[in-house]
């Protein structure tokens, strides 16, 4: 995307553990949108959401939040569905830090549905381990065994739609080799025959 150099920079800096680094470089990348002669809110909305994850590394949940409610409403106004089941599975991961586990399950539940619906199914497995830990920390072992079996189911099928992808593309690049020692080969004659 054009104009998200700073927001790699950040993110690098993040990373490392270079919170100060990553704080100013992604309130340049703010203001460098800000600034641009047109607002792009998507990329806006994504920058906050990179923050909201910074917060959440230095441990700021109540920072991190108010980082992803600004993504969520920023990815609002333009209606932008992953950027919102984002910003909703940041906030519930927040929630989840602060220990408000009502608003925790309400917003990774939102998240779930967000991504399943999106079919990303890797986040929405990631959304679904996150309430398994708060039903952990409620005590809730039920909740946890029905959670852990459909992540495993979905993760079950994932693979095994990884492996038919894999065999496919084995197979492609096969034939495609042979397709083109073919070719060579009818080059080559072609050339002698000339």
């Amino acid at each position: 995307m054009n104009g998200l150099h700073y927001l790699y920079e950040a993110d690098g800096y993040a990373q490392a553990g270079n919170f100060i680094m990553a704080y100013s470089t992604y309130e340049a990348q703010i203001l460098y949108l800000r600034t641009a002669p047109q607002l792009d809110i998507k990329q806006l909305s994504i920058t906050h959401g990179h923050m909201g994850r910074m917060f959440l590394l230095q441990s700021k949940f109540d920072r991190a939040i108010v980082e992803f409610s600004r993504q969520l409403s920023l990815a609002n106004e333009i209606d932008d569905a992953p950027e919102q089941a984002e910003a909703y599975f940041g906030i519930g991961k927040g929630y989840m830090e602060i220990r408000d586990y009502d608003n925790a399950i309400r917003y990774l539940n939102i998240a779930q549905t967000r991504l399943s619906s999106l079919g990303n199914m890797s986040k929405y497995c990631n959304a679904m381990r996150a309430s398994k830990e708060v039903y952990a920390r409620l005590g809730d072992h039920e909740a946890c065994r029905v959670i852990d079996e459909k992540i495993d189911r979905i993760e079950g099928e994932l693979e095994f739609k990884l492996n038919l992808m894999k065999g496919k593309l084995q197979d492609l690049t096969l034939r495609m080799n042979n397709s083109n020692a073919d070719i060579e080969h009818c080059v080559e004659i072609e050339r002698t025959s000339l």
